[in-house]
């Protein structure tokens, strides 16, 4: 994990669509392979895709949401309301402080 200070600027759902638009034309990848290689290369130039929706996380979790390194959006995994300010997926850890952090939702 870098030490990123700055938030990374997230796209519109339209922006990323596009640049998975294109990626998919060139290359001829399957949908996700196209949406992890636009993510990271997005995430390479400081942009961020958008994140999960809240209809997209996983129920019985913990709502905070970070991005990684590659520019992959990651849920905690822990119980919602879980106490204290740092959140994890099993592989990678963040706080609410981290830049590319989203805090639980209520």
């Amino acid at each position: 994990m870098d030490q990123t200070t700055t938030a990374r600027r997230v796209i519109t759902k339209d922006e990323y669509e596009e640049a998975c638009r294109r990626v998919h034309v060139a290359s001829r990848l399957s949908g996700e392979g196209v949406a992890n290689v636009v993510a990271a290369a997005l995430s390479a130039v400081g942009v961020l895709t958008p994140p999960l929706r809240p209809d997209e996380l996983e129920p019985g979790c913990c709502t905070a949401q970070a991005a990684d390194d590659h520019g992959y959006w990651l849920q905690c995994g822990e119980d919602p309301g879980h106490a204290g300010e740092s959140h994890g997926d099993g592989d990678f850890g963040w706080t609410d402080e981290y830049a590319d952090a989203i805090p639980p939702q209520d």
